[in-house]
């Protein structure tokens, strides 16, 4: 299955919530957009 993250408010709750890491753990594919990993800080890309 292909996950499709358009909207960067979705990335950053599953930092704050310390999801991130379990999200991209998922047996999926992950698709977003250059924008979308602009609208993140350094730390938050690095999770």
């Amino acid at each position: 299955m292909i996950v499709v993250v358009n909207d960067a408010n979705v990335l950053i709750d599953l930092v704050k919530l310390d999801l991130i890491a379990h999200f991209f753990e998922l047996p999926l594919v992950f698709h977003t957009t250059d924008f979308i990993l602009e609208e993140l800080h350094t730390e938050q890309i690095e999770c």
